[in-house]
């Protein structure tokens, strides 16, 4: 579909576009989470356990995020992409995961997994058991990747406004700016 609107002439190129977004198109939470600590386990312990690491986090992050109505995306690097129904899902899983990390019972000789995690709400393409693609998506990873902290989870202003106000989660405003954009998040307690 992107050849057919790359050969479309520009001022046709809006049907192919309502197309796309009409097969692939939908709206939900994103949730992008990288794990903690790359270079620094690396460089003391080892590719290899940091690599094991990762595949720890797999087996704890899956179920979590299947249990809660998830779709995981994709696991690339240390990092998972998955969207959620709902920004409470989302943020339910991602309480979960925390928690399931921290309540890890670590291998002899094994580091604790610590993950960070960014969760935003949008229209988004999915390419169905491939990839998806949207500004909530790149919200979510610079929320998740760049800014939140070992154990921190990151909304987007736009998934926050998403919550109902009884949720039982409490939260702190911030305003960030990240690749020259003001951004308003909400870090989850």
């Amino acid at each position: 579909m992107l050849d057919l609107y790359n050969k479309t002439a520009v001022a046709e190129r809006a049907g192919v576009e309502a197309r796309i977004w009409s097969q692939l198109g939908c709206e939900r939470a994103t949730m992008v989470l990288d794990m903690s600590g790359f270079s620094l386990i690396t460089r003391t312990r080892g590719l290899i356990h940091y690599l094991a690491m990762v595949r720890r986090m797999h087996h704890i992050t899956q179920p979590i995020v299947e249990d809660n109505g998830g779709e995981l995306v994709k696991y690339e690097a240390d990092n998972l992409y998955a969207f959620f129904p709902s920004v409470a899902a989302a943020t339910v899983a991602a309480a979960a995961i925390h928690a399931a990390a921290a309540a890890e019972d670590v291998p002899d000789g094994q580091s604790r997994i610590r993950v960070s995690i960014g969760i935003a709400w949008g229209k988004l393409l999915s390419v169905p058991g491939a990839d998806f693609f949207g500004d909530c998506v790149n919200v979510a990873a610079k929320l998740g990747e760049d800014i939140a902290g070992p154990a921190e989870t990151l909304l987007s202003a736009e998934a926050r406004d998403q919550l109902p106000a009884d949720t039982g989660f409490a939260f702190e405003e911030l305003n960030l700016s990240v690749s020259g954009l003001a951004l308003r998040a909400w870090k989850l307690r």
